[in-house]
Order: C-alpha cells, then sequence, then structure tokens
C-alpha cells in the first residue's frame, strides 16, 4: 500500500527546500562554510488528495521529522501536526551547513491508555546524502510508504511446545528507523491484542533486525482441542540521543496492521497427544 508524498520545503539562510525522492542543488556557493550555523526553517507540506489510495492514513495524527548526520553527531528530531490535505506546517531546526544529512519522517498516532506511552508509524520515508547550503536551494522527496512483512511461522503449532520464527520486513525504511522485531499474539483478532499469550521467549534478548530480517523461538500456549492463534509483530524504532524518540516516548510499526486494513497471521495449534501403554 502506498501513500501520497509529503513535500518538505526547507529554508536555511535565504532559502533551503527539501520535497521528491531526488536532491538538486540549486545555485550553491562556490564554497561551503562548513562551521557557519543557521536556522533550518522547514515547512511540510501535504499533497492534496488525488485518490483515495493515495492519502496519507486517517488515522495519523503527528508527523515526526528527524534530521541527522552520523559522523557530525548530529540527530535532530521535532514533532508537528499533521496538515491537512493542501495545507502545510512549519517547524524550525538550527543545523551547520555541511553534506551528507539525512531527513526522515514517520507519521504516526498515539495509543490510548493505558498504552499511551507508545506512539505507533504508520507510514515512513527517508532521504539520504542531503546537503545543506547556506543562501541556496536543495530540493529533496520523500515517498512515505507502510512497513510489511513475510513471516516464517510453522502451519500448524502443537500446543506446550516450543518453536521457531522469523521475520523480514519487505517494504518501509529499515535502516536508522528499525531496531527489533517482537512477536505477539493471542485468542482474539481486534483493535487491541487482549489475551496476548505468546511472546518472545529463550532468546537472550529481542530478535534484532541484521539486515532486515530477524528469528527467535517462542512457546505455544497449551490447548485442549484445536484453536487458531493470531499472531502480529511489534517492530520497534531506534530511539535514545541517536534515535527517533529523543525525550519522548517509543515509536513502533504494528505490522500486519489492523488499523491499515491488513488482517493477522492466523495459524491452528493442535493439543499435545501422548500415548498410554497398559501392560497387563
Amino acid at each position: 500500500m502506498k501513500y501520497s508524498q509529503i513535500a518538505l520545503f526547507c529554508v536555511f539562510g535565504l532559502l533551503l527546500f527539501a520535497c521528491d525522492n531526488l536532491v538538486d542543488i540549486t545555485k550553491p556557493p562556490e564554497e561551503a562554510e562548513e562551521a557557519e550555523k543557521g536556522t533550518l526553517s522547514m515547512v511540510i507540506m501535504r499533497k492534496a488528495v488525488v485518490a483515495e489510495t493515495d492519502t496519507i492514513p486517517s488515522q495519523v495524527e503527528k508527523l515526526t521529522c528527524r534530521v541527522w548526520h552520523e559522523s557530525a553527531g548530529v540527530n535532530q528530531v521535532e514533532t508537528v501536526n499533521v496538515p491537512a490535505p493542501g495545507d502545510s506546517v512549519r517547524l524550525e531546526i538550527r543545523l551547520v551547513a555541511r553534506e551528507g544529512y539525512s531527513v526522515g519522517l514517520i507519521a504516526y498516532y498515539q495509543m490510548l491508555p493505558p498504552h499511551s506511552d507508545l506512539r505507533i508509524a504508520l507510514v515512513g520515508g527517508k532521504a539520504d546524502s542531503v546537503t545543506v547550503y547556506s543562501d541556496s536551494t536543495t530540493l529533496v522527496d520523500l515517498d512515505l510508504e507502510q512497513w510489511e512483512i513475510e513471516a516464517d511461522i510453522p502451519d500448524t503449532l502443537k500446543g506446550g511446545e516450543k518453536s521457531p520464527f522469523s521475520v523480514r520486513v519487505t517494504k518501509g525504511p529499515v535502516s536508522d528507523f528499525l531496531w527489533y522485531a517482537q512477536l505477539f499474539g493471542g485468542w482474539a483478532q481486534g483493535e487491541t491484542m487482549v489475551d496476548s499469550v505468546v511472546t518472545i521467549a529463550e532468546t537472550p534478548g529481542p530478535p534484532f533486525l541484521y539486515g532486515r530480517t530477524a528469528s527467535g523461538t517462542f512457546f505455544v500456549p497449551a490447548v485442549e482441542s484445536n484453536r487458531n492463534i493470531y499472531f502480529q509483530f511489534r517492530l520497534w524504532f531506534l530511539c535514545g540521543d541517536k534515535g527517533w524518540s529523543g525525550a519522548g516516548t517509543p515509536f513502533l510499526t504494528l505490522a500486519p496492521s489492523l488499523v491499515l486494513g491488513d488482517s493477522l497471521i492466523t495459524r491452528p495449534v493442535l493439543p499435545a497427544v501422548g500415548t498410554i501403554i497398559i501392560i497387563i
């Protein structure tokens, strides 16, 4: 599922634009002032709705913009309200003029109590190798994508036993975004995963994403008769001073996403079967 592009129009010195998947430097000065600082005034413009499938998900409440430069130790995170279609919102970030910035954007909504300490990202995107020149214009474009996965869980599960699993992120930005995957499951399918009875187990810590994949094992709950169980992955984002959250609450994305109309992963659980030997 693909969503509308978000155009970022940024002003540094006189003017700096950020808007659409390619980087176009307009009239750069002969020498960039590496030590010069200025205010990056960023206008996030949401394009007008063209078709139903090209809109930002209606559940989105906020946009978090992150500008970072790993070798320079820069990681600036700011959050603004999502603009209405065809409208825009402005934020300001103070940066040093240099090459090699990355600009990323997450569109999310805040969970309700008792989970209001979590922010659920629905779509995201980024642009790399962005150069900030004073008194000049840079054009960057961000395509926002939903995170999609391929999960490898045995077709049939046996209650009371361990089971392996793996997950691969097939769509959506991973590098500089996602950190680790967590598998949750329950007997009920709905907006909230009540009766969450399956969590990551038998691993020293969360299954960290290597490239786009992660793997682990979990314990299948015992059942007395055949029963379906529903799974969903929580993909957690980089946090802290070098990640997305800063001083805010953690980000994660849910895959499959019920909010975006996906179906949860379903597997049958069979009761354990034993054999009784009678000796006469």
